[in-house]
């Protein structure tokens, strides 16, 4: 009973780690699937503006700081316990329950605070962002929305061992952040660290012909980019960041909040904010 309560139907409140107020659940009626009269939530239940109508002001949006029309969704909810093959099934879709989370690609996550059935739980954002910190990161960067974290923390899709840790930071105007990432899956392959390794400032562009790169992340995600028009370079997939080439190299705009410069090779050279502060790197070799 506890955990059929625990269920989400339409009409569950809701909360998002940068958002000012809660808003509804509100489930379509194409489901069919009910509890205590009220239809039940599967994970396709995340369209903005339709599932989730937005919570009041965004700190994230610096235009108007208003969360309706400027979320950007994940494709699916996650639960936490990584054992949705365990819930109902709506549709095809699992039912989202208490232990469920939704990412939005503007910084936020979206966790329930009711079922809308009786049942309603604390939010602790330190423990969301300990759990999901570093997908949403990824999220936010590649789009890649689909690699909630277990305990350890684990990718609870595909079993990747994933391990990231701030090793140094020097506060100031620009504050410098040296972190550092692990993939374990990365058999064979790493940066300069070694294999499965790479930190956040090993970021290159890659050419691969007259009309192809690959933008390396520092999280060691790699993207391929294909020319669209003159210059423009547009990406095959997960990310909606345009990468531009000039004379003298590329320059990369990442969700309209840094701009980062290369040279013609694809070294980064710059880091500039949306307050036009340049963060330089110098190498020794």
């Amino acid at each position: 009973m506890k955990m059929n309560k625990g269920y989400l139907v339409s009409g569950a409140q809701l909360r998002c780690l940068c958002g000012s107020d809660h808003c509804y659940l509100n489930v379509t009626i194409g489901h069919g699937y009910v509890a205590n009269k009220k239809l039940k939530a599967s994970q396709k239940d995340c369209i903005a503006g339709k599932n989730i109508m937005g919570f009041g002001k965004c700190k994230m949006n610096n235009e108007n700081g208003i969360c309706q029309g400027y979320m950007n969704l994940a494709c699916s909810w996650q639960t936490m316990t990584g054992v949705s093959r365990m819930m109902e099934s709506i549709n095809g879709s699992a039912a989202i329950t208490l232990d469920s989370v939704l990412l939005c690609r503007r910084g936020g996550i979206i966790v329930p605070q009711t079922s809308g059935q009786g049942m309603s739980q604390a939010i602790d954002w330190n423990y969301y962002l300990k759990r999901c910190g570093l997908c949403l990161k990824i999220f936010t960067l590649t789009g890649e929305d689909g690699c909630l974290m277990g305990h350890d923390p684990i990718n609870l899709n595909t079993g990747n061992f994933l391990y990231e840790k701030e090793d140094l930071v020097i506060c100031g105007i620009n504050t410098i952040s040296f972190r550092i990432n692990y993939f374990s899956m990365e058999e064979y392959q790493g940066g300069s660290l070694g294999e499965g390794w790479h930190h956040n400032y090993e970021i290159y562009i890659e050419p691969k012909g007259e009309d192809s790169v690959m933008l390396h992340l520092g999280s060691g995600r790699v993207l391929p980019y294909r020319r669209s028009i003159g210059n423009v370079y547009v990406p095959l997939y997960g990310t909606k960041n345009v990468l531009k080439k000039e004379a003298d190299g590329y320059i990369f705009v990442l969700a309209d909040v840094l701009e980062y410069i290369f040279d013609k090779e694809g070294k980064l050279l710059f880091r500039i904010d949306l307050e036009s502060k340049k963060f330089a790197l110098l190498r020794s070799q």
